[in-house]
C-alpha cells in the first residue's frame, strides 16, 4: 500500500532524529555543565518495565473488522531487525535503532468495512527517556512535512499528538497519525483510507491505548 511507504519513510526520517536526542548529552552531564557533583543524588523511583508479551497491550481488532497483517512480521511480534527494514538501507536502520536503545516491537493492523485502515504499533525502549525521545523524534518527522496540518493535542494522553494529511494522497487516500509514549513504551497508531474522517476517531483510538499501556 503506498500511504504504508510514506509512513515508513516519515518514521525513519524521525528516527535519525531520535538517535541524535538519545546520544547528546543531558543538560546534567558532566559534558554539558563541567565537573561532576561531589555528591551522588538519590535515584528517582521509575515505572516497573514491562516483561509480558507487548501483543497484550495492543488495541482489540473489532469484531466487525477484518485482521491484516504486516508481511514482515505476521505474527504481530517485531524484532529490531524487522523495525530496521523501514530503512532503505537495513543495516544502517539497526544500527541508529540500537543507539536510540529499540528493544522489541508488537503491532496490530484491521481493515474496516468502509475501506479505513488502522494500525498500531508498540516499541519498547530500554529506558523512559529513551522511548519518550523516540516518540518526540518521530513526532518532529511528521511536524516537519508539508502534508501535514498542525498537531493537535491529544487530551489525557501526555505528550501525545495527532497529524493529519492536508491533500490526499497519489492512491487517493486520507491519513491521520497518533504518537505517544508511556513509561518505556512509544506508540505510533495510523488511520488511512478513501474517506477523509476528522481526527475524533484517531484521538479516540489513541486514548483507548494509552490507557492499556502498564
Amino acid at each position: 500500500m503506498g500511504e504504508l511507504v510514506v509512513r515508513r519513510i516519515l518514521v525513519a526520517v524521525g528516527l535519525l532524529a531520535a538517535v541524535a536526542g538519545c546520544s547528546s548529552p543531558s543538560p546534567s552531564s558532566p559534558a554539558a555543565s563541567g565537573p561532576a557533583a561531589t555528591t551522588t543524588p538519590a535515584a528517582l523511583p521509575t515505572p516497573t518495565r514491562f516483561a509480558g508479551d507487548l501483543r497484550t497491550l495492543l488495541l482489540a481488532i473489532p469484531p466487525t473488522a477484518t485482521k491484516t497483517a504486516e508481511k514482515d512480521h505476521p505474527d504481530g511480534t517485531v524484532t529490531i531487525e524487522q523495525a530496521a527494514k523501514i530503512y532503505a538501507d537495513p543495516a544502517t536502520g539497526l544500527r541508529q535503532l540500537t543507539a536510540a536503545g529499540y528493544q522489541r516491537g508488537a503491532e496490530v493492523e484491521w481493515s474496516e468495512a468502509d475501506g479505513t485502515w488502522i494500525g498500531v504499533i508498540l516499541a519498547q525502549l530500554d529506558t523512559v527517556d529513551h522511548a519518550t525521545q523516540y516518540a518526540q523524534a518521530q513526532q518532529s518527522g511528521f511536524a516537519s512535512q508539508g502534508i501535514f496540518g498542525p498537531a493537535l493535542e491529544i487530551a489525557g494522553v501526555p505528550g501525545g499528538f495527532v497529524y493529519q494529511r492536508t491533500t490526499i494522497s497519489s492512491n487517493n487516500r486520507w491519513f491521520t497519525e497518533a504518537v505517544f509514549s508511556r513509561h518505556g513504551i512509544s506508540v505510533e497508531l495510523f488511520v488511512t483510507g478513501p474517506k477523509k474522517l476528522g481526527p475524533e476517531k484517531t484521538i479516540a483510538l489513541a486514548q483507548a491505548e494509552y490507557a492499556l499501556l502498564p
